[in-house]
């Protein structure tokens, strides 16, 4: 007969499987009604805005996907009254040095950004599994299985806060992707 040793060692069988996808399309909002009651109007582009724009930054308070943009007060409401200026939470977005890229539409008018424009953030997750059978007896097995789901633990990040006007443009405020492992042990007879 074979040792204890060489049996734990023995016929050790794994599989993996990986995932690598790019990322959702992301549609710029502006949600500002300006023709017919329509909420879900897109920006006015004043200049390009790259499909490439995104990324995924890390920074003190969080994360970003649209580093190097800023917003700004929006320029339709400098022709406004001083306290509606104030007021107002028109925004617009600039590149970093300071260029106007994209605006709200004037009243009456649909934006002219066209939809999916740019690409949400790309996912890679890596699973595992390993499982071992010893036979104990002529009827009598054995089996250990774990299985381990996002292995590498990489965060799964869901789309940034596309619209213009939001207090919370370009950061990404919710994610996926925490590793599981679950080791169960059978006995059949």
């Amino acid at each position: 007969g074979r040792g204890v040793a060489a049996r734990l060692i023995e016929r050790w069988q794994i599989s993996t499987s990986w995932t690598i996808a790019s990322g959702f399309p992301i549609d710029l909002a502006s949600g500002a009604a300006t023709f017919n009651q329509f909420g879900n109007n897109t920006p006015t582009a004043l200049a390009a805005f790259p499909k490439s724009a995104g990324s995924v930054t890390k920074v003190g308070d969080g994360v970003i996907y649209f580093d190097g943009y800023r917003q700004v007060s929006d320029p339709s409401v400098t022709g406004l009254a001083q306290s509606i200026q104030a007021r107002s939470t028109l925004r617009s977005i600039t590149d970093s040095s300071g260029r106007i890229l994209l605006v709200n539409p004037a009243p009456g008018l649909l934006g002219n950004v066209g939809s999916r424009l740019l690409e949400g953030p790309g996912t890679f997750q890596l699973d595992l599994n390993l499982l071992k059978r010893v036979q104990v007896r002529e009827h009598w097995n054995l089996e250990l299985r774990a299985d381990a789901i996002s292995v590498t633990n990489s965060p799964q990040f869901l789309g940034p806060d596309a619209g213009i006007n939001s207090n919370t443009f370009g950061r990404i405020t919710a994610a996926g992707g925490n590793r599981i492992v679950v080791v169960g042990l059978r006995f059949t007879f």
